[in-house]
């Protein structure tokens, strides 16, 4: 996964810091991957794929999820 240096790392630390390292990591990282890791092999990402990808996807997954509980909650109140 390409992480920026610099500057662009130091947002990565802080977004994972804020918003919890397995949320958006292990979360979402299966679109993202090449290969499955085996007990003797490690993980492999996509050639190119980003940071900021997988912390798109994870934010778009959030605002969907809102979006649904909003109605999902004035669905069940009507009820």
């Amino acid at each position: 996964m390409v992480i920026g240096s610099g500057s662009q790392g130091s947002r990565v630390m802080r977004i994972l810091e804020r918003e919890n390292y397995y949320n958006v990591i292990n979360g979402y990282k299966e679109l993202f991957l090449a290969s499955k890791a085996t007990p003797d092999t490690d993980e492999k990402y996509k050639a190119g794929t980003t940071f900021d990808e997988v912390y798109a996807l994870y934010q778009f997954d959030r605002e969907l999820r809102n979006l649904y509980l909003k109605y999902l909650l004035k669905l069940e109140n009507t009820f």
